[in-house]
């Protein structure tokens, strides 16, 4: 009797449909190697996030970093990494506004982007760490355009309104 049940277990399982798993991996990266392959690292302070609508459930975030210290390369003292967060969810990554991070980047410039498995270290506000101060400046994150979609429906209204009832005015057909 136990063998039967083992055995009905086993062919349901394979006969079962099984959705498929998602799971992020990443190689761990040895600090020594991050920093040598890192064009910029730096500490600071999310102070600001921006997040922008992709299509379906995908977003774009912009985080705004206040830099207090450059290990490596020449950093200001705001700079914008992006963060693409996809439907799936498994290997996104969200960093918190008011902490302080470690960011071992690729890019030199201002704007870095980074995504599961880059090498951001959450760090403590007392912890030191040795290096240069970043360069004053750096840009700001991206604003939305307003939305002019109900200011325009509603003028075109009123104009549509107005031309019928000046089309319906017995004054104009005089």
């Amino acid at each position: 009797m136990r063998t039967a049940l083992v055995l009905l277990l086993v062919f349901a399982s394979v006969l079962v449909p099984v959705d498929n798993a998602y799971a992020c991996s990443c190689e761990a990266v040895a600090d020594s190697v991050a920093r040598a392959e890192s064009k910029v690292i730096f500490a600071g302070s999310v102070s600001d996030s921006h997040t922008k609508d992709l299509h379906g459930d995908d977003k774009l975030i912009t985080y705004l970093f206040k830099v207090d210290s450059v290990v490596k390369g020449e950093v200001h003292e705001q700079v914008l990494m992006q963060n693409r967060i996809d439907d799936e969810g498994s290997c996104n990554r969200r960093l918190a506004i008011g902490v302080r991070y470690l960011v071992f980047g690729d890019q030199p410039e201002d704007e870095l982007s980074s995504d599961a498995c880059s090498k951001i270290e959450k760090i403590s506000e007392a912890s030191e760490v040795s290096g240069e101060a970043p360069v004053p400046g750096g840009p700001d994150l991206p604003t939305d355009p307003p939305n002019l979609l109900i200011p325009i429906s509603v003028s075109l209204l009123a104009l549509s309104l107005f031309l019928i009832w000046r089309s319906r005015d017995p004054r104009n057909h005089a």
